[in-house]
């Protein structure tokens, strides 16, 4: 399991958290659990002093993100914000990100602000509709084998070529359909997923 825990770890429903921005991390958290390059990350990772004003203050990012070191060789340090509080507190928030930066760049990671602008994209669409298929249930794998040759056979190719390839009734297209959605939540089946997933979507099979 990815996740992990701080000590001062917050729910995402603290009073810290405006509503909007507890609806971002909510999203913000599918995305890291969808995406195959994050090992790990951690809510509330760790606490950053800076000075102010000839004060001593504090800042804990969100999140701390480990990757894949084979797809990203560091770790990214991240503040989910929405736009609107990112505005308005603009000035009082700069010397927190700056502190975090300077102490993500100590540690050779990046310090990133993500608000909806970065969070709620066609991906984020993709991955709520793909999600309801990662633990669809196979029922004829002689069926899904075939499923899987059709495709191989006509390699770079779309949902609508793979339907009327296996020359599908209504009843079996819809199986077919929700096999090729369940290969894509899984990382069997690929597609650029940053481009709206209809039945036109180019698909392929991900090489072993």
């Amino acid at each position: 399991h990815k996740i992990q825990f701080s000590d001062n770890t917050r729910s995402p429903n603290n009073k810290r958290y405006s509503f909007l921005e507890s609806s971002l991390i909510k999203d913000f958290l599918l995305i890291l659990e969808f995406d195959s390059s994050v090992t790990s990350y951690i809510i509330k990772p760790i606490k950053i002093q800076y000075n102010q004003s000839n004060k001593r203050y504090s800042y804990t990012p969100d999140f701390l993100v480990s990757f894949d070191e084979e797809i990203i060789n560091h770790k990214i340090l991240y503040e989910i914000i929405s736009s609107f509080e990112l505005a308005k507190h603009k000035e009082s928030l700069l010397p927190k990100f700056n502190s975090a930066r300077a102490f993500a760049t100590s540690n050779g990671w990046d310090f990133k602000v993500f608000t909806e602008k970065e969070i709620r994209t066609t991906y984020l669409e993709n991955i709520k509709f793909l999600k309801k298929f990662i633990y669809f249930k196979i029922e004829n794998y002689k069926d899904f084998k075939q499923l899987i040759q059709t495709i191989y056979d006509l390699n770079h190719t779309t949902p609508t070529e793979v339907v009327l390839a296996c020359g599908c009734d209504k009843r079996k297209r819809n199986k077919v359909l929700c096999n090729i959605w369940h290969m894509i939540a899984t990382g069997d089946l690929l597609c650029d997923l940053n481009l709206k997933l209809t039945m036109e979507s180019e698909i392929w099979l991900k090489q072993v």
